[in-house]
């Protein structure tokens, strides 16, 4: 993607320039295994971004006006002073509470063998130690007992 935009990289003497015809756009030093870039925040360039404190609330993952108001004041935030929030609609939807799901006490029977749920598989790709490529399994629904046949 640098490359398409006209960016070169120079790597050596454990230093990384990035430029841009005659512009260094970034510079780093090698530190371990990586190329570490010092950034600096031109106080000027702020001027040119959106201080509205609606704006800081969804960047900051929908922050409340209080938690916004503190970051202010800590001058986190540079160039917002206060906040007041207008109603957020996300936030409002965040908020709503569903209605749950009606409770659903399965029935067991109360008798063994009452009711018996059965199932059969296969045929199989490969085939049991017996040389079975099917097998039947029965469930007892009182005592949730199991049994596995082979066929």
């Amino acid at each position: 993607m640098l490359d398409n935009g006209g960016y070169d990289n120079h790597f050596g003497s454990r230093k990384w320039k990035l430029t841009k015809g005659n512009l260094v756009v970034a510079r780093g030093e090698k530190n371990s295994k990586l190329y570490w870039t010092k950034s600096l925040v031109v106080n000027d360039s702020m001027n040119a971004m959106d201080m509205e404190a609606s704006l800081w609330h969804r960047r900051l993952a929908h922050i409340s006006q209080k938690g916004l108001n503190c970051l202010a004041k800590k001058n986190v935030i540079l160039g917002l002073k206060s906040a007041e929030l207008e109603k957020c609609s996300h936030c409002m939807d965040g908020k709503q509470t569903r209605v749950s799901f009606k409770k659903h006490y399965p029935s067991r029977k109360s008798e063994f063998l009452e009711l018996v749920h059965s199932d059969i598989c296969g045929p199989l790709k490969a085939k049991s130690f017996s040389g079975a490529l099917y097998f039947v399994t029965f469930i007892d629904d009182c005592s949730k007992k199991l049994r596995v046949y082979a066929l």
